[in-house]
C-alpha cells in the first residue's frame, strides 16, 4: 500500500453575501462552471431580481449534476431568477452554509437533515429549527468498492486496511462511520482516509486506498467510469447486517444495487440507503418554492437527460423519509394542488 499524499484543497465558494448586480456580474464572469456559463448566457444581469446558490457536493458525485440540471431548469423558466450550483463537501457542509445564510437551497441526506433540525448526533447543542425540506428526491445507496484483484470479499476483510470513508463535512463520512461502528469496527481496526469521491476513486485505482465508501444515487458516474478502467467489486451486506443498521438508525432502508448497474457487476448487491432531500430554510419564498417544485416534477424527464438521479423523482415519494414538521409550506401547497394533501 502506497503512502497517501496529502489531499489538496478543492472546490470554490464565492464570497458571500454578494452585493447587488455588480457582485452577480462578477461572479458570472469569474466562475468557470458550465452552470455559471449557462446562467450568464441566458440572462441579462440587469434584469435579475434574485440570485440563489444551490449547495451540491463533489462534481463526480450525484448532487452536482442534479443541482446543475435544476439550476438550468430554473434559470430558463423563472423570470428574474438566477441560480448557480456550487460544489461543496456535501450534506454536512451544506447544512452549515444554509445555517449561515450563505446559500438558499441545498441537497442533503435525510439523516443529516433530521439530526441538524433536532440538534442530535454531530449537531447536539446546535439545533437548526429553521431548516426545511422542499422535496424528497430519490434513494441514495451505500457503495463499498474494492479492487477485484485485492482479494477483499467481505467487510471483515477490511480490517487493517486503508478506507476512503468520505470527505470531512460530507454525508458519506457520517454514514461510513455509522456503518463501520454497527459492523463492529473500532478505532484502530482501519486507517481512515478522508477523501471526496473523486479523489477516493483515483486513490483506489492508484493503489493508495483499499476500499471506497460512497453514498449516492444509482448509478454513480464516478464508479461507472472506474469500472470501465479497472475491475472492481462491490461488497454486499448480509440480511443480519442490514437489519442491525436499520434497527439502530431507522432512516436507513434496505436497498439493492441491481446486477449490471456497473461494468463487470454480474450479481445484485445487497446494501442500505437513505433519501436525498432538497432543503432550504423557513424564510424561503413559498410561492417561488412551489413554482420550483412544479418545474422539478413536471420536467423530471428533462432533468434525467442531465442527471441520472432525476429518474427517481416521483410525486408519491416527494415526502418520503421527511417528518411533517420539517416540510416547507411550499411543499404542502404544491402537493395539495396535485392531489397529494398532507396531514
Amino acid at each position: 500500500m502506497r503512502e497517501l499524499p496529502r489531499p489538496a484543497l478543492t472546490g470554490f465558494l464565492p464570497p458571500r453575501p454578494l452585493i447587488g448586480l455588480l457582485g452577480l456580474a462578477l461572479l458570472l464572469a469569474g466562475m468557470g462552471s458550465v452552470a455559471a456559463q449557462e446562467a450568464s448566457r441566458t440572462y441579462d444581469v440587469r434584469l435579475v431580481k434574485r440570485f440563489f446558490s444551490i449547495g451540491t457536493a463533489s462534481i463526480s458525485g450525484m448532487y452536482y449534476p442534479l443541482g446543475s440540471a435544476m439550476s438550468r431548469l430554473f434559470n430558463s423558466n423563472l423570470d428574474g431568477i438566477v441560480t448557480i450550483p456550487e460544489p461543496t463537501k456535501g450534506s454536512v457542509d451544506n447544512i452549515e452554509h444554509l445555517r449561515r445564510g450563505e446559500i438558499a437551497l441545498a441537497l442533503v441526506q435525510n439523516d443529516v437533515a433530521f439530526n441538524a433540525f433536532h440538534g442530535r448526533g454531530a449537531y447536539e447543542g446546535r439545533p437548526m429549527p429553521t431548516l426545511r425540506v422542499l422535496a424528497s428526491l430519490y434513494s441514495e445507496v451505500l457503495h463499498v468498492a474494492v479492487r477485484q484483484d485485492a482479494g477483499l470479499r467481505t467487510f471483515d476483510d477490511l480490517r487493517g486496511k486503508v478506507l476512503a470513508i468520505g470527505e470531512e463535512g460530507s454525508g458519506t463520512a457520517v454514514n461510513s462511520q455509522i456503518i463501520l461502528e454497527q459492523l463492529g469496527f473500532k478505532p484502530g481496526d482501519f486507517t481512515p482516509s478522508y477523501l471526496g469521491v473523486t479523489k477516493a476513486i483515483a486513490a483506489l485505482e492508484g493503489g493508495y486506498v483499499d476500499a471506497v465508501f460512497f453514498t449516492g444515487g444509482l448509478p454513480s458516474e464516478g464508479f461507472a467510469l472506474l469500472g470501465r478502467r479497472l475491475p472492481i467489486r462491490l461488497l454486499s451486506f448480509s440480511s443480519e447486517m442490514r437489519q442491525k443498521v436499520i434497527a439502530a438508525y431507522p432512516f436507513w432502508q434496505e436497498e439493492i444495487i441491481p446486477a449490471g448497474t456497473y461494468p463487470g457487476q454480474t450479481a445484485d448487491v445487497a446494501t442500505v440507503g437513505l433519501r436525498a432531500l432538497l432543503c432550504t430554510t423557513a424564510g424561503f419564498d413559498p410561492d417561488l418554492g412551489e413554482r420550483m417544485l412544479a418545474l422539478i416534477f413536471d420536467q423530471a424527464a428533462y432533468l434525467a437527460t442531465m442527471s441520472r438521479a432525476a429518474a427517481g423523482l416521483r410525486l408519491d415519494t416527494a415526502t418520503k423519509g421527511v417528518p411533517p414538521e420539517m416540510l416547507h409550506p411550499a411543499t404542502r401547497q404544491f402537493l395539495a394542488g396535485r392531489g397529494f394533501p398532507l396531514p
